[in-house]
């Protein structure tokens, strides 16, 4: 949701003349319905104001961008964070919020690395996850979905069952965090479009419209599939067709 950098000894936003002080300045990024969004935050006034006058004793070179101790500032880096499946915020170290998704930057500097702003090109072109990672975010995607399985009148479901329904509808939730946005066409017509934070959250809003819709969604019978899929016929057991075929073969052989 939000990421501050480590803040560096810079002029300061907005601060003119004269150029030989130096202010602690944090860049930050928020994620908002539009879009992240950058901005710097200085200490410039106040009590807790710090600066540092640029001079022989601390030469521009050796001062401009340099990292500031945390005791000459009242800010401080670090990333407000939704872990996945999850409404709860929580904050953590930039190196364990976004530094593992850095390859490039070595282990001990990226708790001070000036991460890009997330969405821009440089951030893609730095940007990389584990497949084992993505592996996970997957796996955990399909069980949410498999959470939410048609389980007829509610009624008459166990409680354990309804419990495990509410966590998953829960868990789909927390994947939506969708933006509507207004395009613009070539021959100047305007069009509904939607902004997605991930590719989890457009899956998320996938099963949302099929179960809004009428859909549900159930599981395989063959012992030997047992895959969930989406269905708009509510007594269909079966994923597709090659498995109703194995199980009357099974049953013919059977009898």
């Amino acid at each position: 949701l939000s990421i501050r950098l480590v803040p560096r000894w810079l002029k300061g936003p907005g601060v003119g003349p004269p150029d030989r002080l130096l202010f602690p300045t944090q860049m930050q990024y928020f994620r908002t319905n539009g879009g992240w969004q950058a901005i710097e935050v200085s200490n410039l006034g106040g009590e807790q104001a710090f600066r540092i006058e640029v001079d022989e004793e601390h030469p521009y070179d050796e001062w401009y961008d340099r990292v500031v101790d945390p005791g000459d500032t009242s800010l401080r880096s670090g990333a407000t964070v939704t872990p996945l499946f999850s409404d709860h915020y929580e904050e953590m170290e930039l190196e364990r919020a976004i530094g593992r998704y850095f390859p490039s930057i070595p282990p001990e500097t990226r708790a001070a690395a000036k991460y890009p702003m997330p969405g821009s090109a440089d951030f893609w072109y730095q940007y990389g996850e584990s497949v084992a990672q993505f592996r996970h975010a997957v796996q955990g995607f399909i069980n949410v979905v498999e959470q939410l399985k048609n389980l007829g009148p509610l009624s008459d479901a166990p409680t354990e069952t309804l419990r495990s329904l509410s966590q998953g509808r829960d868990q789909l939730r927390s994947l939506l965090s969708v933006s509507p946005d207004l395009g613009l066409e070539t021959d100047g017509s305007f069009s509904l479009q939607w902004g997605f934070s991930s590719l989890l959250a457009i899956f998320g809003l996938s099963i949302l419209q099929d179960l809004a819709g009428g859909k549900s969604i159930r599981q395989c019978k063959r012992p030997r599939c047992r895959k969930i899929f989406v269905t708009a016929q509510h007594n269909r057991d079966y994923c597709k067709n090659t498995c109703r075929w194995a199980e009357e073969k099974a049953r013919q052989r059977r009898s």
